[in-house]
């Protein structure tokens, strides 16, 4: 007897629903931010400008986000080396909550928007601003140095629907070096105007002294001599055969002489940025003896010099 056997045949199709992202020929430009080398807190509005070559449906909302740069955070910083300002950036001038990542954004105004109302616009452009507080992070000064932060921005379709593009930018702060001095009576704040200061000596008495604080505030390394225009005598305005010496101290330290007119003496030096109130120098010039000499007025002048050393 012939077996009839039946095996049944099962016909299994599988269908693939793919799709592509919508090219929109995207094109993102970005000014590099330069702030300008100044100690007061600054505000740079930078512009941002979308163009497409596809004016389709897929392609007319879009979102812009920024990364956290350097920092890897959102607490954005330029550095020159181990130093660093902090800065950061906003949508506008009245937001307060920083640019973020298309990942990481929580809020309308992290990202900055983009859309096309017309299917004729092909480019549009939007500004958003970056911001500089001075002091930064607790330091009074900015140290010299070239501070630089690359931050990548990212456009993507608000619909998903599209490619996404993205561009590279810097923001940069070129502090370039500064010092200045401050002549003033001891225990007075430093006061960049002040850069000259008399000593009267009323009657000119030996063993006489007078006090003045020199300070120094520099962003970077810097010397600071004196010189005598008389080689460290105080000279009669009518008859110079008629000297009186003089010597000085350093805070306190053993009398010293100038070695000549117009010869420097160092009195310090120094590298990195110095405090808020300046280095102090306490000078203290002694008068020599009168004896002998003519009746009348003696002076003598004094300069400082501070030099950036780098």
């Amino acid at each position: 007897m012939n077996k009839l056997f039946s095996f049944p045949i099962v016909l299994m199709f599988f269908g693939f629903n793919s799709w592509a992202l919508t090219d929109c020929g995207l094109s993102l430009d970005i000014n590099n931010i330069s702030f300008p080398s100044a100690g007061t807190s600054q505000t740079f509005t930078a512009n941002v400008t979308l163009t497409r070559t596809n004016t389709t449906g897929q392609c007319k909302k879009f979102n812009i986000g920024f990364s956290t740069g350097t920092s890897g955070n959102y607490m954005r910083r330029a550095y020159s080396g181990s130093k660093y300002i902090s800065y950061n950036l906003y949508k506008d001038n009245i937001t307060n909550v920083s640019l973020k990542s298309l990942a990481d954004n929580s809020n309308k105004n992290e990202l900055i928007k983009i859309n096309f109302k017309k299917k004729s616009d092909i480019s549009k452009s939007v500004t958003f601003e970056a911001r500089l507080p001075v002091p930064n992070d607790g330091r009074s000064i900015l140290a010299k140095g070239n501070y630089i932060d690359t931050i990548q921005a990212t456009v993507e379709s608000k619909n998903g629907q599209a490619q996404s593009v993205a561009k590279n930018f810097q923001v940069a702060l070129n502090i370039q070096p500064e010092i200045n001095i401050s002549l003033a009576s001891p225990s007075t704040p430093f006061d960049p105007t002040s850069t000259s200061y008399t000593l009267e000596f009323v009657p000119i008495v030996e063993g006489d002294s007078r006090q003045v604080d020199l300070k120094v505030r520099s962003n970077a390394g810097y010397t600071v001599s004196i010189e005598s225009f008389n080689g460290g005598y105080l000279k009669h305005k009518n008859d110079g055969n008629f000297t009186i010496p003089y010597q000085f101290t350093v805070e306190n330290g053993a009398a010293r002489s100038f070695g000549g007119a117009n010869i420097p003496i160092t009195l310090g030096s120094s590298s990195g940025v110095t405090p808020l109130d300046g280095v102090k120098f306490g000078l203290s010039f002694i008068i020599g003896s009168p004896a002998g000499k003519m009746a009348g007025e003696y002076e003598d002048t004094i300069t400082v010099v501070a030099t950036s050393t780098d």
